[in-house]
């Protein structure tokens, strides 16, 4: 899971908490989107990517992203919704 550098301890404790419900592995990381670090191996051939509860509104850093990440057969699964003040 990745989120702003800011919000990554929660996300690892929010894994650690529940770590005993699921029989698969997560972690967590920092990722700014339109940001280089999607250009290293770690961010590679990704599978699937879930955007929920998207808070920040950045047309041009998810396109770069999108455009980073994307290999072959990624899968981009979106929840979007507009923010009420623009």
């Amino acid at each position: 899971m990745t989120d702003l550098a800011e919000f990554v301890p929660l996300i690892e404790y929010n894994i650690d908490f529940n770590k005993t419900l699921f029989q698969m592995e997560a972690s967590a990381k920092t990722l700014k989107w339109g940001e280089p670090t999607v250009d290293t191996p770690e961010y590679r051939n990704i599978d699937v990517v879930i955007v929920a509860y998207c808070i920040y509104y950045d047309e041009v850093g998810f396109i770069v992203l999108h455009k980073s990440i994307a290999m072959g057969e990624t899968l981009f699964l979106i929840a979007y919704s507009r923010p009420l003040n623009p």
